[in-house]
């Protein structure tokens, strides 16, 4: 992915979403994946599965609690 913004977060109460990304080869390239919640519910999940994981470019995974008293989320990794 190149210059894209995905986003699991949530606003208030309820929960944020599941993202999952899996393949071979997964390029983060000048793109943000992030999981955040600025009021009482949990952020989401992001989950990459791949062989090989490239983040360039200021490409960034971010998970925070902006804010809000709610928990960030988790993002997960797993390489081979």
């Amino acid at each position: 992915m190149t210059g894209t913004r995905i986003d699991s977060s949530t606003l208030g109460s309820g929960e944020g979403g599941f993202i999952l990304l899996s393949g071979s080869t997964i390029l983060v390239d000048a793109s943000t994946l992030v999981t955040e919640t600025e009021g009482t519910g949990r952020g989401g999940t992001i989950f990459i599965a791949a062989d090989q994981l490239d983040i360039l470019n200021q490409g960034n995974l971010n998970g925070r609690s902006n804010g809000g008293s709610g928990d960030a989320g988790s993002i997960s990794i797993s390489t081979q």
